[in-house]
């Protein structure tokens, strides 16, 4: 590690080239699906000028509310405050990544287990809303499709699917920030909302479920792949 290990690494991400590729859920990438790129993808806008400007914007601006968030002292307890930075550190570090590719999301389990032991602890039903309907965007899987595939034929559907894997990660990424505003306000008195025990272990398995099922979904499809560019790949090689 060191300064030259970074700018080989900075040197090294101008030669990428898949930025766009659907399964790149980054701000980055999304921006090139939305305004246009150098990778000769088809976009909504043809702004490819524009991608990285929006992007270096909207970097600022997250890195500037995650300092503020993390410097802020009025926090409910210690715990709770290590709980909620340390997952808004990992979602923006998931946004402002050039590449976040759709089999990082399993680190999102820290951030939503986080959001809902909050949501059952102080009975919040709105914070138990966006969760949920995070983990449904984030369970949304779909095939990984290069950038120079991305043609004007299925354009809109490539930046549909994959717009919903981004809206998860700023859904929650706000979710944690609208959660911490709450608690830390003197007048903040705790909801109504309320489930049994029965009810909560039934919504973990009707909400993570999908989650499951992406997951196998994009490690099948990985393996499927990594075996096509293999001339002499066998499953001998795995023995008997």
């Amino acid at each position: 590690f060191g300064l030259k290990t970074y700018i080989a690494y900075y040197h090294t991400l101008q030669q990428v080239y898949w930025y766009a590729s659907s399964w790149n859920v980054s701000l980055y990438g999304w921006l090139l699906r939305l305004c246009g790129s150098t990778e000769h993808n088809a976009s909504l806008l043809a702004l490819p000028w524009l991608s990285k400007k929006l992007f270096y914007l909207l970097a600022v601006l997250l890195v500037g509310f995650l300092s503020r968030f993390l410097l802020a002292k009025n926090s409910p307890d210690h715990k709770t405050k290590l709980d909620l930075d340390f997952s808004l550190t990992l979602i923006a570090m998931l946004l402002l990544s050039p590449l976040t590719w759709l089999y990082y999301f399993p680190l999102l389990l820290i951030p939503v287990v986080t959001l809902l032991q909050l949501a059952k602890q102080y009975k919040l039903t709105w914070l138990y809303l966006l969760t949920c309907l995070s983990i449904v965007l984030s369970s949304i899987s779909h095939l990984s499709i290069a950038s120079t595939k991305i043609t004007s034929a299925n354009m809109l559907s490539v930046f549909a699917l994959s717009s919903c894997n981004v809206a998860a990660l700023v859904l929650l990424f706000c979710s944690i920030g609208a959660a911490r505003s709450t608690l830390a306000n003197p007048s903040f008195t705790e909801g109504s909302f309320s489930l049994s025990h029965l009810e909560w272990i039934a919504f973990y398995v009707i909400i993570l479920l999908p989650s499951l099922l992406s997951i196998l979904n994009v490690v099948n499809v990985t393996t499927i792949f990594g075996v096509s560019h293999i001339p002499d790949f066998s499953f001998d090689h795995f023995g008997t």
